[in-house]
């Protein structure tokens, strides 16, 4: 698992097509995330099984609001044997500071 910074985010998005996996809640998911993000809720009995249903060779970057439920999934991912997961540092919260924007 890697730690990274929304601008090495963006670039992962950008140039090398990085999915988004944000693990917040569906209210939150709704208030605004970033685009194209794909909502997987970790509180969820069936998050591993959600998981599981990804392709794990894929460049995954994972977010949260503030960047502890996606470290937390991140590692769970690592378990399942993906083999490129990004932790989004500071989560959306960071994401917002730098000024890259949201979709609702």
């Amino acid at each position: 698992m890697n730690n990274i910074i929304p601008a090495e985010a963006q670039d992962l998005i950008q140039k090398e097509g990085a999915t988004v996996i944000d693990v917040r809640t569906p209210e939150e998911y709704a208030s605004g995330h970033i685009q194209g993000a794909i909502n997987l809720n970790i509180q969820f009995s069936n998050f591993e099984d959600e998981l599981k249903r990804l392709d794990t060779q894929k460049c995954y970057i994972v977010n949260c609001q503030h960047g502890f439920r996606s470290s937390r999934a991140s590692k769970r991912m690592k378990n399942l044997g993906f083999s490129n997961v990004n932790n989004l540092l500071g989560g959306l919260d960071a994401w917002r500071s730098y000024g890259l924007g949201v979709e609702v």
